[in-house]
């Protein structure tokens, strides 16, 4: 990767984003990047786990962290702080973050690709199956 487009794909730590606990839900807040964790694509939310029309970027964020807003959460099952799913919906935030909110979770699919231990047979691989008709 260039330097130019890792700088384009950079993440401030200090930027916010806005989230939601479920992706229609009608409050938002406002958290740090930083408190962002586990940033993935993903279709149900925690909780209640509603189901979203398509995938959409989910992330974990503890109850605590929240800058402004409110979130559909009570705190009421138990001492928190409590680690929560919250989605990020395009709608709420800027284009150019969402832009590097995805380059992000693209890099860590990337990474996990390179570096994830071969399977002894891959369901997918073509080849193997050709080879399997014929060896019947």
């Amino acid at each position: 990767m260039t330097k130019d487009k890792a700088k384009a794909t950079e993440l401030d730590p200090e930027e916010t984003v806005v989230v939601r606990r479920h992706w229609n839900a009608w409050m938002t807040a406002t958290v740090k990047l930083k408190h962002l964790q586990n940033l993935h694509w993903d279709d149900t939310s925690g909780g209640v786990n509603v189901r979203s029309p398509h995938v959409m970027m989910y992330g974990y964020i503890y109850c605590d962290q929240i800058v402004s807003g409110e979130l559909n959460h009570s705190c009421a099952h138990g001492p928190g702080p409590h680690r929560i799913k919250v989605v990020v919906v395009q709608v709420d935030n800027p284009k150019p973050l969402i832009k590097r909110l995805k380059a992000q979770i693209a890099e860590r699919i990337a990474e996990h690709e390179r570096t994830r231990l071969p399977r002894p047979w891959d369901p997918f691989d073509y080849k193997h199956k050709e080879k399997a008709k014929t060896a019947i």
